[in-house]
């Protein structure tokens, strides 16, 4: 059995930025869905799984405890780039609720640990 497994957060973030830009008049921005199954189908065919991972990010309790610094670069008060987070995660979230209703690739996620530490797990 041939098991493969996307590193969500980072197909996710790549498809944020490599595929980026505004809609038109108003429209609703999904370029990052977009980007994430443009990038996502060529790995599935390349690797042609029997089974498929997509692990996503939990919130790193014990990093974040023994380091409370741990990725405090990425806390921002700025409107602009909060609402760009918040869209990013809205899409994100648009992109698993279609792979999990229409294609057989499982979720991963634990809430405790990062999404490296449950591909290590899995794998």
């Amino acid at each position: 059995m041939r098991v493969t497994v996307f590193d969500g957060a980072n197909l996710f973030h790549r498809a944020r930025f490599g595929f980026a830009g505004r809609p038109q008049n108003g429209a609703v921005d999904y370029t990052t869905v977009y980007g994430f199954f443009r990038s996502l189908r060529p790995l599935v065919e390349i690797t042609r799984p029997d089974k498929a991972y997509l692990v996503m990010e939990g919130r790193p309790s014990q990093q974040l405890c023994l380091l409370p610094e741990y990725k405090a670069n990425r806390i921002t008060d700025d409107p602009v780039k909060l609402e760009s987070y918040r869209d990013f995660t809205r899409q994100r979230d648009i992109a698993v609720d279609i792979l999990t209703r229409h294609f057989p690739i499982h979720i991963a996620q634990h809430p405790t640990f990062e999404g490296d530490d449950v591909v290590g797990a899995i794998v």
